[in-house]
């Protein structure tokens, strides 16, 4: 009988176990940096609470070129966050019909930066988070899934060769400022998100 051995890779974060094409399939967090549950009363939930999931640190090591659905939605890093060189996806859903996305929907993360490696994010992958301050490349051109909708961004860095094309408004959203400027870029990775501050570097 043949069985598939999975590969582990650690950080000090924790083990992430990869499938054959580099998809992180789980994750166990080390004994400095558990994962911590908190039951929330929240009157709309089902059983009148919802769970809430926090960590210290999540630092994702190289090797992972990418994440299945849904698979940190909900959870809250409180000091750490860090993406690899050699990322491809974060969230298959434009390859996968039958997906949706989420990886990191619900979140709240401190400083995020996207890797260059980053070829394309899935449907809603930040979505309805709270990022302290979120950078992104120039090397991102995903079709627009929603990928930032309706989360709070403190700080967003962009390229310094987009300053002329972008701009934020009264109500601290984001806005192209010419008519060819926004999709060619990055396909309104952004829309519909609030952001506080815009910078360029």
């Amino acid at each position: 009988m043949f069985i598939l051995k999975k590969r582990i890779l650690e950080s000090e974060s924790g083990l992430f176990y990869l499938d054959k094409e580099g998809m992180l399939t789980d994750f166990k967090p080390s004994e400095t940096n558990p994962i911590i549950k908190e039951k929330i009363e929240e009157p709309f939930a089902y059983n009148g609470y919802i769970t809430k999931e926090s960590i210290s640190h999540l630092i994702i090591p190289k090797g992972v070129r990418g994440f299945a659905d849904d698979f940190f939605r909900g959870i809250t890093v409180t000091c750490r966050f860090e993406l690899p060189e050699g990322l491809l996806f974060i969230g298959n859903s434009f390859h996968d019909n039958s997906s949706h996305g989420c990886v990191f929907s619900h979140c709240t993360l401190p400083d995020v930066r996207l890797p260059d490696s980053l070829k394309e994010l899935g449907l809603f992958a930040f979505g309805c988070s709270v990022i302290n301050y979120l950078q992104i490349p120039s090397t991102i051109c995903s079709p627009y899934g929603r990928q930032f909708k309706d989360s709070h961004i403190k700080t967003l860095c962009l390229p310094k060769r987009w300053r002329d094309n972008f701009y934020l408004d009264d109500h601290s959203l984001i806005k192209k400022s010419l008519s060819d400027g926004w999709q060619k870029f990055w396909g309104y990775l952004v829309f519909d998100a609030e952001i506080d501050h815009l910078v360029f570097e």
